[in-house]
Parts: C-alpha cells; sequence; structure tokens
C-alpha cells in the first residue's frame, strides 16, 4: 500500500507541473475576474481558495526534485495503463497489481526456485564399458583440471583413466566404484577428500542426499553416480551398471525437502545417440536408479 501511495504522490506532481507548464504555454490568465469562464478551483480543484494562486515557479522546481526523489526511492518507475495491460499474469503478481484472488501458488513458485549448477560437459564413452572412465573424466573437466590427465585428445584421457593404475576398466567388470576417489582426488584435489556412498529411498536418505550434491556443485563440483538406468525416464528396458555425472539440481519449489520437485541435471557419457547427452531428471528417478543398483549390483552408488 505505501508504493501505491508513493505512486499516486508522484502522479498528482507530475500532473502538477504538467497543468502549470501547459497553461503558462498557453498564456492561460488565471487572475480572478467576471469574463473569465473557469474559476481557479476547476483547474486544481484539490486545493483549498487560498491555496490556488500561491504556487511559483520556485514552488514548482521543488515540486519537480519531491517528484524524482520519489522515483528514485522507488526501483521501479510508474507504470501507466497501456504499459500494464502489455505485462504477462506472473509480472503483474510480481509487481503486486494482482487482485488477491487472482495470485496462485504457481506464481510464486517461478520467483522461489533454487538452482546450484556447474559447468557441463560431454564426453562419450569411447566403448560398450567405458562408462565409468568418461563419467570421470566429464566431472574432472568440470573442475577445469582436464589438462592433466597424460593424452592430447579426450580419447587419450579416457584410455589413460581406465588404465591399470588409475580404474582399472576391463571389459568383464567396467569400473569398479571404489577405484573412482583416489582418480579425482589425484586430479580433483580439495579440502575434503572425494569418497563414495550409499543412497536409499527412504526420506531421510533422500535429505541427505540432496544436501550432499548441493554441497558439491555450490563448491563448483559434479557428482558421479552409479545407477541401473531403467527408471530414468529417458531410458527403455533394464539395462546394467551405468556411470552418469551430474552438473546441477534443481529446487522448483524452493524447498530442499520437496523431493517431488527436485530435478537433477544429468552428463550421460552413453555411447549410443539414444541416451547420450544432457538430460533434465526428476530427483525420484534418480534416486529410484541408484538404489536399483545398490540392490542388484553392489552398495556404493555415487561419488561425491
Amino acid at each position: 500500500m505505501k508504493k501505491n501511495n508513493k505512486y499516486l504522490k508522484v502522479i498528482i506532481l507530475c500532473l502538477l507541473v504538467t497543468t502549470f507548464i501547459s497553461a503558462s504555454n498557453a498564456n492561460t490568465n488565471f487572475e480572478k475576474n467576471e469574463d473569465d469562464n473557469h474559476k481557479p478551483n476547476e483547474y486544481f480543484p484539490f486545493l483549498e481558495d487560498s491555496d490556488q494562486f500561491s504556487i511559483q515557479s520556485t514552488e514548482l522546481d521543488e515540486i519537480k526534485k519531491e517528484a524524482e526523489k520519489i522515483l528514485k526511492e522507488n526501483e521501479r518507475n510508474v507504470i501507466v495503463e497501456e504499459d500494464i495491460q502489455n505485462l504477462s499474469h506472473e509480472e503483474l503478481a510480481e509487481l503486486n497489481l494482482l487482485p488477491l484472488e487472482d495470485i496462485s501458488k504457481s506464481d510464486f513458485q517461478i520467483q522461489s526456485e533454487v538452482r546450484f549448477l556447474v559447468p557441463s560437459y560431454l564426453r562419450r564413452q569411447i566403448n560398450t564399458y567405458y562408462c565409468g572412465p568418461a563419467a570421470t573424466l566429464q566431472a574432472i573437466t568440470t573442475a577445469g583440471n582436464a589438462s592433466s590427465i597424460p593424452g592430447t585428445t579426450t580419447t587419450a584421457k579416457q584410455q589413460t583413466l581406465g588404465s591399470n593404475g588409475y580404474l582399472y576398466t576391463d571389459r568383464d567388470n567396467g569400473t569398479w566404484i571404489e577405484y573412482i576417489p583416489a582418480v579425482m582426488n589425484e586430479f580433483v584435489p580439495r579440502a575434503r577428500s572425494w569418497t563414495t556412498r550409499t543412497f536409499d529411498t527412504s526420506s531421510s536418505s533422500k535429505s541427505s542426499m540432496q544436501y550432499m550434491v548441493r554441497s558439491n556443485h555450490s563448491f563448483g563440483d559434479a557428482v558421479i553416480y552409479l545407477v541401473k538406468p531403467g527408471p530414468l525416464s529417458y531410458y527403455s528396458g533394464n539395462p546394467g551398471g551405468h556411470y552418469i555425472s551430474g552438473s546441477g539440481i534443481y529446487y522448483r519449489s524452493g524447498s530442499y525437502n520437496d523431493y517431488a520437485n527436485i530435478d537433477l541435471r544429468l552428463n550421460d557419457p552413453h555411447y549410443s545417440n539414444n541416451y547420450y547427452g544432457v538430460h533434465i531428471e526428476p530427483f525420484n528417478n534418480v534416486v529410484d536408479a541408484m538404489h536399483k543398483y545398490s540392490t542388484e549390483r553392489g552398495p556404493a552408488n555415487i561419488v561425491y
């Protein structure tokens, strides 16, 4: 209400200035006489009779300054009717110009969304079982440290990461998740060492997981998910274990524990074009895919 009063004051002050300038340009005579068809209070009905002729040019300057001051104190310019007609429903809500009954919860969700994003990179795995080295390379690249990996090309760097001494990746076993933290600690050193953890579908586990992902991203680091990707919306069937790096988390409603309204940004290095790419996936789907891997293949399902 205070904002509206300020806008009204500005408009009244501007009308005063405009009317006086117009009257001056037209050489209008406001002196009282019997032949005058317009009484002074017809021009300024909101002024008392004693005030009708007391405004001098210096006072007009003061009115101008006051109007400019009020405009500067407000972050928004005065919106005229034509501008209001061109505003969207969301913009009207943001400016408090909608009737209360027209403002729904959805009007505020856009304004309250919170997101934590890190640089997003894709490195396609060089064969059917190199998702581990590829996802690890993506995470190292997010940190800006890919140049420290031996190899002049992304293919060569994947081969380095997959070799013995690093991830020990092979056709029969793929990549064991337990090897990844040591590689991340070597190429992306930080105060807190990289480690693995297991998350499940319980509310307490989801709460811990979203916090951990958010914490990693807030410090500029990716995470690496180990999943059986069947529960993910862009997969079909029941494929085996697969590594995917994570580069973002979106809290659509602004709440950290509203799991149905949290999304994760996934960087899938899959060799097939059907799955390769950046995907925005519901948080619950990713948790289900991680839990599916842990119950069927092994305990740990994330590197962070």
